[in-house]
């Protein structure tokens, strides 16, 4: 059937109600994007404090292996980890902090110390904590059994 005469009106979107949803959609842009960025710190310094973690197992790893003692030294003033297992040296960023406690015999000078493992698969134990603004993340080696944790 053909219709002659009448135009039915099209449906769609007046230019206001494009604009006031482009407004809300950048509202909530502006809002989430920060939030997002700061989501994505917090998977770093895990993802750090991982790495951390690997570092510390693959040297005690090494000594149950090899029948070696081993250490990892933290460097908290140049923010750098060093294992003497496999020679590997990782650099934290810059916006990266660090407090590291381990006995006084394992300090190597003022701003760095060492974590040894046994080849009983003990160690001297210690505590790494990685902070960026407010979020900590600390990597435990227990002196007893050289297991290492990671709480958050």
């Amino acid at each position: 059937m053909l219709r002659v005469g009448r135009l039915e009106a099209t449906r769609g979107f007046t230019l206001f109600e494009v604009l006031v949803v482009l407004a809300i959609v950048s509202l909530v842009l502006v809002i989430a994007i920060p939030a997002f960025v700061r989501g994505n710190g917090t998977v770093e310094l895990k993802s750090l404090a991982r790495s951390l973690q690997s570092t510390l197992i693959g040297s005690r790893l090494h000594s149950i292996r090899n029948q070696v003692s081993t250490s990892v030294t933290i460097d908290v003033e140049n923010r750098t980890i060093f294992s003497s297992a496999d020679g590997k040296r990782v650099d934290l960023p810059h916006d990266i902090s660090l407090v590291f406690d381990t006995a006084r015999e394992e300090l190597v000078n003022q701003s760095a110390g060492r974590i040894w493992f046994y080849p009983d698969g003990g160690s001297t134990g210690g505590q790494v904590e990685l902070l960026r603004r407010d979020n900590v993340s600390r990597v435990s080696v227990d002196w007893l059994t050289g297991r290492v944790t990671i709480s958050e």
